[in-house]
This record gives C-alpha cells, structure tokens and sequence, in this order.
C-alpha cells in the first residue's frame, strides 16, 4: 500500500501539479498549485470543511503524483493539459459540450473558403463562434456562400483547371481558378463577409429586404419568399443583439446556475462584440458534485478559454477566483492580447450580469421541464409496452436486429440498443454473417443471436450485458428463430416481433403467440418507430460501406499505383466503376492523387478488360 503521508512529507512546496489516482490506477483527480507540499496537505486535514466532492475524493485516492514545474503558469498549462487527456471523474469537466460548429473562413489561403467545422486549429484562419444553433449556422454559411460565390472544392492550394467545375456553370462559384475573378476582387467579397461576421448584419439585411421587395413587385413570390427565409437567417442568429453600448468593448459575461436537486450545472455565457450582444450559449455539467461557484468558475473559465477559443478582452464573472493572475496571464499569452477578468460591482456592467444570470437561470429551468417531460413520456410508453405484453420485468436495456444485403452478397447485420428509452450509440454492435451465403434472413438472424449472446455467455467485454427485451422487425417467423435460440442457451429474454399490414408498415405486436394492435397515434408506436428506423440506418450504412469497398477492391486493386487513398477518392467523385471506367483523362487528373502517368494506367487497365470481355 503507497504511504501517502511519507509522499506528502517528501514534497517540495514549489509549483507544480498533483495527480491523485484510484486502488485501478486510474487518474480521478489533477490540481495545480503554487505550493505543492501545502495544497496537497489540505486535502487530509480539517476534513469537516470539505465540500462532498473533496470528501468523496479523498475516500478514493490510492496514490499521489507530483511534477515540478519553473513557474505557476507553466504549472497552469500542465494541469490544463493533463485534464484534457485523462478526463478525471473529479475534475470539472465539459461533458455535456454538444461541440458546436464553427464558421471558419480561411484567410490563410491566396482564395479563402467559408464552411462549417467542429475542429478549431490554430491554423491562422478566421474562426467565429462555436454556434449553438446548428441549423441556422448551415443556412448562414449557405447564404453568404451562394451570394458572394466563394469557391467550394476541398483543395487548400487552389489548382489551376482546364475548365470551370459545376459550381461555375450553375452561378455558384466565381471560378478563381480559371480566373473568372481578380484576386482583389475575390478578396472584397471576403471581406464583406468578415464584416458581416464580425457583427455588421444591417448593411446585408438592408440589401436582402430590396431584393425582397424587388422580387415582389415584379410578382416573383417564390424568389421573394427565399429571399425573406435568407433575412429570417440572419434576424434569427442576431436576435439577443438588442443590447447596445457607446463604449465599443469585446467581452464575454459568463454566468453559472446550480440546481442540486438533480445534480446539473448550467454555465451561460453572453458574448458582447462593439459593443453589441452577439451571441448566447449555454453549456450544461452533467455533474454538480457539490463545488461551490469559485471552483465552478475556475475550473470552467480553464477549460473553455484554455483551448483558444475565441477569448475575448475581457471576461465578466459573479466573483472572484483564486489563480486569477496566472489565468489572465495565460490567456494573454494564448490569446496574444490583454485578457483581463472583471466582477463588477455597479452600474450597466452589473446589470449585464444580472441579465446573464437570469437567462442561466431561466435555461435551467427549460432544460429541468423539457428533461422532466421526457422522462415522463419515456417512462409512460415503457410502462404501456410492459402491461400490453404483461410483464413485471423493466425493458431497460432494448435491443433490435437488422439484416441487409443484396440476393445474399455481402450479407450483414445491425445490432442497436435503447436504454431506458434512449438510443445507446455506444453499445451498437455491426457483424457480418459467415454461414450464410445465400438471402436467408432467418438462419441470418440466428447466427448473429447465437454469436451475440455466446460472446455474453464468454464473458466478451463488449458483449457484457443481457437485454431485457430483443425487438424483431418481422413477425412470428424471426420471433420463432429468436427463441430458439435463446432457448438453446437457456437465456431469459423477452422476445418480441413486429407486424406488418399490406403496405409493410408495422400495425401490430407479436408476442406469446399473440398479435396486439398498435395505436398509430400514441408515444409506444412512434418509440417503436424510431427503434426500426435507427436498426434500419445502421444496417444499410454498414452495408453500403462494406459494399462498396468489396465492389472497388475487385475491381481497382488490380490497376498498378492505386492503393486504398487513391480508390476512396476515385469513388467520391465518380461514384460507380462504370463512371470511373468511362472518364477521360482530364476528368482523371482532376482526382486528388491521380497523375496523368496513373490516369493512363486506369484508362489502359479497363481497355484491357472490354478486349477480354468480346
């Protein structure tokens, strides 16, 4: 057993971070400190003070590490470092971040792009967001793409073309690489872009609102109406800019709401550009763990900034925090500008807080009776499905096979699962069937029980859980195969079919030898529902993958200078061997990795096949 005592004694008080690990090993906590021997020691003295997280903490810690570092703000770094690759189940962590899209526009090449990403890189490209609303993201990008025609092809490096790609012919592009546009022109276009992101939307409203009206006196509604959805875009991603100031700051104001009652911290974060609301976000802990708000800002305001999002000048909290010094530091540094971190006290700066505050608060509130209402509804259609097929057993864990191919050929299945109602991604399971080769759904669907549940039976780790429940998508055929085979292993399972009318839409129930009709318009069919549809979409896009990499592999594999990079790209542009087969060279060399050398390798290898075939 590591003497915890006899580490703590042996260490220096200088800066560092600590890492506390669990009786496996596993890192469950990572602090810095200026002093490392007296932080340390605090967590195993006066252990009344602690909050229930600290405690519950020390009841768990098996050993102690320590680094050194030269200074604190390298020791900051560290910590920042360490929490983001060992994701400690006592740390603050970030574990509800839907990771929102960014717009990025990338300035760092000769004729930039605008598109929507998920990743942010310090690559010198312009960045904006992350925005929580995704759809009106992809509506905003698809706007100022159409309207400023920037190119789409995926090349960093523009490449020069014989002829302008689709985009060109249908006047959605400018074709700077046939240079149907100057690079200074190009560029102004980018630039009214980078204003408009950057908060100046009226000037573009005002165009869009004279197109409108323009389109409909001439009587063109249609046009009219998409100009109208386009203004709709942008009032919708500007609708909290309502508040104005004279003094022309960048700041963000972030506000935290704590509902203990169902373990959930709510952090919201008001963005103020020029003086105007930009943005509103939310971000929501899936864990309270009783830390008070210093520790919650702390931790946060490390996190979130620390990854060089998007930091602006200023940051607006409810208190002060410990550390504030080295984050500021930090965030300069990493931010290559003055950050400084401000807890107002009076006047307009406070009143922005209250109001951030406020909506913390009320988006708690929405989250706490959207997420009670779900809970309801899922807990009413798994009690409704229990009493129609009369069971006392609870369907928490409900799984639902699929099986796809094409006559037999790359026969597969799809295995997904519902907890508690909600699709468990993480516990999806894909096969591919070895006994049958032939289109057999049946004796299909019996290889893939059998190897399911004996990998259980096996204690397999990612076979380590029974369902309550298997949902068949066919009636008493599949329900007999199913419980054959978990009879065979002497398994108890619910198994239950499902019945289709003359239009091979589900209408009823099969179970116990029995048919239960379904009402159409209650929560259990639409449950039932979604659980065909996701075993349908997993089946069929493991299918296509599979499908198409066995239809490229017999066929491309032969051609010299073609390897696994080279046939992905073929495929996504050409889409089927016939297309590629058919191309010309110029349409070849357009293929990423494709030379006029291997173009002409392709063109010979399929001349080669059509001799064989006459």
């Amino acid at each position: 057993m590591i003497n915890i005592k006899k580490i703590i004694k042996e260490m220096p008080d200088s800066p560092g971070i600590y890492i506390y690990r669990d009786k496996n090993k596993k890192v469950i906590y990572v602090g810095k400190a200026k002093k490392l021997k007296r932080r340390v020691s605090s967590y195993f003295v006066n252990k009344k003070n602690h909050s229930i997280k600290t405690i519950k903490l020390v009841e768990n810690i098996c050993d102690v590490e320590y680094i050194l570092t030269d200074t604190e703000e390298e020791a900051l770094i560290l910590e920042c470092n360490f929490i983001k690759r060992y994701r400690p189940k006592y740390n603050i962590l970030l574990k509800d971040d839907k990771s929102y899209p960014f717009i990025k526009v990338t300035t760092n090449e000769t004729y930039p792009r605008l598109f929507l990403t998920r990743h942010y890189d310090k690559d010198n490209a312009k960045y904006y967001g992350p925005y929580p609303n995704v759809t009106c993201a992809t509506n905003l990008v698809e706007l100022l793409n159409d309207r400023y025609k920037l190119r789409r092809c995926n090349n960093a490096v523009l490449k020069p073309n014989k002829r302008p790609c689709l985009n060109y012919d249908i006047n959605l592009c400018n074709a700077p690489c046939m240079g149907k546009i100057s690079e200074e022109d190009y560029n102004a276009n980018v630039k009214k872009i980078l204003d408009f992101l950057n908060g100046n939307y009226k000037k573009l409203i005002d165009e869009l609102t004279k197109e409108m009206n323009s389109y409909s006196d001439d009587c063109n509604f249609e046009m009219a109406a998409k100009v109208r959805d386009q203004i709709s875009t942008i009032k919708n991603l500007n609708d909290e800019q309502k508040i104005t100031s004279t003094d022309n700051r960048n700041m963000d104001i972030v506000a935290i709401e704590i509902d203990k009652e169902n373990d959930k911290t709510l952090v919201q974060i008001l963005t103020i550009n020029d003086g105007k609301m930009l943005d509103r976000k939310h971000i929501l802990f899936e864990h309270y763990n009783g830390e008070d708000k210093k520790e919650l800002l702390l931790n946060f305001i490390k996190q979130y900034y620390g990854e060089g999002l998007s930091i602006p000048k200023e940051i607006m909290i409810e208190e002060e925090i410990d550390e504030q010094d080295d984050i500021e530091k930090l965030l300069s540094k990493i931010s290559k500008h003055k950050v400084t971190i401000t807890v107002p006290k009076i006047g307009k700066n406070k009143r922005l807080l209250e109001l951030a505050k406020s909506n913390a608060k009320i988006s708690i509130q929405q989250y706490r009776q959207k997420s009670y209402y779900k809970e309801e509804v899922r807990k009413n259609y798994l009690d409704e499905l229990k009493n129609i097929l009369g069971v006392n057993k609870d369907l928490v864990r409900i799984e639902s096979y699929d099986i796809s191919h094409i006559s037999g050929v790359d026969n597969v299945a799809s295995m997904v699962c519902f907890t508690n109602g909600i699709k468990d991604p993480s516990e999806y399971r894909k096969f591919k069937i070895n006994t049958v080769k032939k289109a057999d759904d049946v004796s299909s669907m019996k290889e893939v029980l059998e190897r399911r549940l004996n990998r259980f039976k096996n204690n397999d780790d990612k076979f380590n859980k029974l369902p309550d429940l298997i949902m068949m998508d066919g009636g008493v055929t599949e329900v007999n195969a199913a419980l054959e085979i978990i009879n065979k292993l002497n398994l108890d399972i619910i198994i239950m079919g499902l019945v289709k009318d003359d239009n091979h839409r589900t209408n009823k129930i099969y179970y116990d030898g029995k048919e239960i009709l379904l009402d159409k318009s209650s929560e259990l069919f639409k449950f039932i529902t979604r659980v065909q549809d996701e075993v349908h979409r997993v089946a069929i896009g493991y299918f296509r993958k599979l499908h198409n990499k066995n239809l490229l592999a017999s066929v491309l594999d032969d051609i010299d200078g073609i390897g696994e990079k080279k046939k992905i790209n073929l495929f996504n542009k050409f889409k089927t061997i016939d297309k590629i087969k058919n191309a010309t060279l110029e349409e070849l060399v357009e293929v990423d990795g494709i030379n006029e050398k291997l173009a002409l390798n392709i063109i010979e290898y399929f001349k080669k096949l059509e001799d064989i075939d006459e």
